[in-house]
């Protein structure tokens, strides 16, 4: 978890001030004060975002049922998706309102789908 205090700035002009290392220390967490209108503290967040994955702590896939796994990696290999490997078989499979439309599956597949 990590904790992004956004509008930092509006904070500040309130003449209100957070210690966010002392934060940090008591909630045990990453906080990182931000202000995104203006870009303050988005390297810093993005950083803290990937440090994990960067420094092999945690891995980036997300992984699914043994059912889904076996449909994300069929459609994986389909040459006419374009974009990252995984990413455009899980959007399909997603039964979201966005991707529903572009799916290559039947309606009624969606809703008998077990993630």
């Amino acid at each position: 978890m990590i904790i992004a205090l956004n509008q930092i700035d509006h904070i500040e002009k309130r003449g209100i001030s957070i210690d966010a290392r002392k934060l940090c220390e008591i909630l045990g967490v990453p906080v990182i004060p931000t202000a995104a209108v203006k870009g303050l503290g988005i390297h810093e967040l993005t950083e803290e975002i990937v440090s994990p994955v960067k420094e092999g702590i945690l891995s980036h896939e997300v992984k699914y049922s043994s059912k889904a796994e076996e449909r994300i990696e069929k459609l994986s290999s389909m040459r006419s998706l374009r974009g990252p490997r995984r990413f455009c078989p899980i959007r399909i499979l997603s039964p979201t309102r966005s991707t529903r439309s572009h799916s290559i599956q039947s309606s009624d597949t969606w809703q008998s789908q077990e993630w």
